[in-house]
């Protein structure tokens, strides 16, 4: 059994396999993250929109 790291192992064709698959990982978390920055700005305008039009009716003055 050998003590060198698995990676250590690798060829230069799975190496350079290894890395690119760690920066398109790595390019779309990046991309999930805006993704979900948008989708949480969205909800965040649409209940701040919408929830003035459906609560105040229902709870009259309570709600201002």
């Amino acid at each position: 059994m050998s003590d060198e790291h698995p990676v250590l192992l690798l060829s230069a064709e799975d190496k350079q396999w290894l890395t690119e698959l760690t920066q398109k990982m790595a390019s779309s978390q990046k991309g999930l993250v805006k993704l979900n920055t948008e989708l949480l700005t969205l909800c965040s305008h649409l209940g701040n929109n919408l929830l003035p039009k459906w609560v105040k009716p229902q709870l009259g003055g309570l709600y201002e």
